[in-house]
């Protein structure tokens, strides 16, 4: 098993003010750890905001991520 290193970043969930996904803002902050050289990312649901998002939010925020 491989040891984790470095600093791994509680992700918050980007949203509008509708609670719909902020693309841009998944973007963003992936932008700004990459170039900040984070080891990794912790998202949805790390900060508490796991009981209010729905599923299809997770769907579109995890596909988005995964573009970033």
């Amino acid at each position: 098993m491989k040891k984790l290193n470095g600093i791994i970043v509680n992700m918050l969930s980007p949203m509008n003010q509708d609670y719909s996904l902020d693309k841009q803002g998944v973007n963003n902050l992936v932008d700004y750890y990459i170039k900040n050289n984070l080891a990794g990312i912790w998202a949805l649901g790390s900060a508490g905001e796991d009981i209010s998002i729905s599923q299809e939010y997770r769907r579109q925020f995890t596909d988005e991520l995964n573009n970033a």
